[in-house]
C-alpha cells in the first residue's frame, strides 16, 4: 500500500476507527495455519481459545489449509471440539472464497498469514498472533487487529527474528536458530527435500521455540481476547 501510494502520488485511504462489539450469534473466524511452521499457531493454544469463545453466544469457524500437507496432522492435534457452535473447515478452494469469509466475520483470531492481511480490506477486528515476524511491521498503519508478539529469547535468536521460512545447515539439518541452537550464519541453505514427518512434528508437538512460547502465554492471550470482546471488565 505504501509503495503504491508513493509511486502514484496519492494519499492512503482513511481508516475507520476500530470497533469491537460482542453481539448475539456473532461470527468469529479462527485461522491458525500459515504457510510456514515458523508462523503456524500451536494446536493447544487454538484449543484453549476455541473453548473460551464457545462458552459465549457466537458461531465459531476454524479454517485450516487443505493445500498444506500438514493439515490433517494439525487437525488431529486439535482434538475433539464438540460444541454445537464450532465448525472446522479444511480450507477454501479459492482466494475469493477466503476473502468473502473474512468479510463476513465479526471478529477473527489469526496467525501471521494471508488472512491476517485480508482483514485490512474490511478492517475486520480481532487479534493477530505473531512469532518470528514483527507484528508492527506487518500490520503497519492498520490497527484493526490487536497484536500479540511472541516474547521468546534464546542464545541465538530473539523474536521477532524476521525469519520467514525454515533454513538448513550445509549437512542438511532443518530448522531455525532457536530449534537448532545455531547462529543464523550457520543456516546458509534452504531445505532441498520435503520431510513430511518433520513438517508435521513442527506444527504439532515440536514447534520452533518462538511458536512454542505462545503456549506459555495462553492465559494472557485469553485475557486479551476477553477484554477485547467485553467478556470481562
Amino acid at each position: 500500500e505504501e509503495a503504491l501510494c508513493q509511486t502514484f502520488g496519492i494519499d492512503p485511504c482513511p481508516l475507520a476507527e476500530r470497533n469491537v462489539a460482542a453481539k448475539p450469534r456473532m461470527k468469529i473466524g479462527i485461522v491458525p495455519m500459515a504457510s510456514s511452521p515458523l508462523r503456524t499457531l500451536p494446536p493447544a493454544l487454538i484449543q484453549n481459545i476455541t473453548e473460551l469463545l464457545s462458552q459465549h453466544d457466537a458461531d465459531i469457524t476454524i479454517v485450516l489449509n487443505a493445500y498444506q500437507g500438514v493439515m490433517k496432522a494439525y487437525k488431529a492435534a486439535l482434538g475433539p471440539l464438540s460444541a454445537k457452535n464450532i465448525q472446522i473447515l479444511d480450507g477454501f478452494r479459492t482466494i475469493g472464497e477466503l476473502i468473502r469469509f473474512v468479510e463476513h466475520q465479526d471478529y477473527v483470531v489469526v496467525a501471521d498469514s494471508g488472512p491476517a492481511h485480508i482483514t485490512k480490506l474490511f478492517q475486520t477486528p480481532g487479534i493477530g498472533i505473531y512469532s518470528s515476524a514483527s507484528a508492527n511491521t506487518l500490520q503497519g498503519r492498520h490497527n484493526n487487529l490487536q497484536n500479540w508478539q511472541s516474547g521468546f529469547s534464546g542464545p541465538y535468536c530473539k523474536a521477532p527474528c524476521g525469519l520467514a521460512k525454515l533454513r538448513a545447515t550445509v549437512d542438511g539439518k532443518v530448522g531455525c536458530m532457536g530449534s537448532l541452537n545455531l547462529p543464523v550464519e550457520a543456516l546458509s541453505e534452504l531445505p532441498q527435500e520435503h520431510d513430511p514427518k518433520l513438517a508435521a512434528s513442527l506444527v504439532t508437538n515440536q514447534p520452533v521455540p518462538c511458536v512454542g512460547t505462545l503456549n506459555n502465554d495462553t492465559q494472557k492471550i485469553l485475557n486479551l481476547i476477553q477484554r477485547d470482546l467485553g467478556f470481562v471488565n
